[in-house]
């Protein structure tokens, strides 16, 4: 087993300076028991202390400490895994989950994001939407995603902003559509969420959560106050290929008292592409 002041000698330091109370930041460290923990870690005397990412602390004996890797050599392992992979979606999804348990999320956020520029349908796909659907602590945090699912629901819309990279969007939305009994928050949010970029989004996640929410979408494109948002309801309307249902549906607005109504539930059909 390599000691622990091996380690730290390695890692410049001193066995007497190891004895003594020291502090040092290190996103890996592996111990004899097999666990491998992120985090940072203080050494006072025979004792160890891990603060990992989630607020845990863990204290092990100093011999229990098998190895640590600092993030700038975990960064440049990252980085010599990175080369020469060719752009392809499948090995940009496997350095990002290793960046994410290596704990360098901007090399995650990065490598996702050459992914979802490139990733087809099929089981990469698949197994890239799972993943971002793991994110919404990266996004908003642990404490945030508990109590109530209206609570969840808020958390995770309020990080999408004009701003908001769009691969971090997609880890939102997968993140709602993954969630368990959100149907009712969700469209809460998809007409009550002051941002448009919100109620876009929030749509988006219905259309993929249940059919169900199909008319609830079409409503949206006549109803909503926004353009922009009546625009992004009437895609989702073309793009689930159910243009002559939503059509069937929303016809009785051409005939109602109301102008206006009807000048927007035409302007809908044409955005349908009818």
């Amino acid at each position: 087993m390599i000691r622990f002041q091996s380690i730290l000698g390695a890692l410049g330091f001193t066995a007497a300076a190891a004895l003594a109370t020291t502090s040092l930041h290190a996103d890996e460290i592996r111990l004899s028991d097999g666990r491998v923990l992120i985090g940072s870690v203080k050494v006072d005397g025979d004792e160890v202390r891990i603060r990992t990412r989630d607020g845990e602390t863990v204290r092990v004996h100093k011999d229990d400490v098998i190895r640590i890797r600092t993030d700038d050599e975990l960064r440049e392992e990252l980085l010599r895994l990175a080369e020469g992979h060719g752009g392809q979606a499948h090995a940009d999804l496997e350095i990002a989950t290793l960046a994410r348990r290596y704990g360098l999320r901007k090399e995650m956020w990065a490598h996702l994001d050459a992914c979802r520029e490139t990733v087809s349908d099929g089981a990469v796909r698949e197994r890239f939407e799972a993943f971002l659907a793991t994110l919404g602590t990266e996004l908003v945090g642990a404490d945030r995603l508990s109590g109530s699912t209206e609570k969840k629901v808020r958390a995770l819309l309020g990080t999408i902003k004009s701003s908001t990279p769009a691969i971090r969007v997609a880890a939102a939305e997968a993140a709602l559509v993954a969630m368990q009994d959100a149907d009712k928050a969700i469209r809460l949010r998809a007409r009550g969420a002051a941002s448009t970029r919100q109620r876009q989004a929030a749509l988006r996640v219905l259309t993929r959560r249940n059919v169900e929410h199909d008319p609830f979408v079409w409503r949206t494109a006549v109803s909503d106050r926004s353009e922009s948002v009546r625009n992004e309801a009437a895609r989702l309307v073309r793009e689930s290929g159910r243009v002559e249902q939503a059509i069937a549906y929303l016809a009785p607005g051409l005939g109602v008292p109301d102008g206006h109504a009807r000048i927007r539930t035409a302007r809908a059909f044409a955005e349908f592409g009818s």
